[in-house]
């Protein structure tokens, strides 16, 4: 099955230091802010028993997503955490989309070494 590329953004970063953790949480939060304002003009549903791969270059990111995802208690001091504003907005978004995701991460700067096109579309 092919893929074609559908949308693309880029952006500044803001923050009192802004770095590549936080620019990936920008990113992150970027797709789920246009998922949810896409599905919400169109009226569109997906089904939550689907699930969709969600790639990033940011294990960290995926680590600390998922690990807040899973988390079975809340501590109050876990807000205090840097770029806690960000991951704050994704778990909100991630919730209040109701779609089941698989974090997958894929090597960063591939393109380095190949170019672009001879790529895997997941790269």
């Amino acid at each position: 099955v092919g893929h074609e590329v559908l949308w693309q953004c880029k952006g500044p970063t803001f923050g009192s230091r802004p770095g590549p953790f936080r620019a990936e949480s920008y990113g992150f939060l970027s797709v789920l802010l246009f998922l949810h304002a896409y599905c919400r003009y169109f009226d569109v549903h997906i089904d939550p028993n689907i699930t969709h791969d969600f790639y990033c270059d940011s294990e960290s990111l995926l680590k600390r997503i998922t690990g807040s995802l899973n988390r079975s208690w809340i501590n109050p001091s876990h807000c205090l955490a840097s770029d806690f504003d960000l991951e704050s907005g994704i778990l909100d978004l991630i919730k209040t989309l109701h779609i089941s995701f698989q974090y997958l991460h894929v090597q960063s700067h591939q393109d380095d070494s190949m170019e672009i096109h001879l790529l895997p579309w997941a790269a």
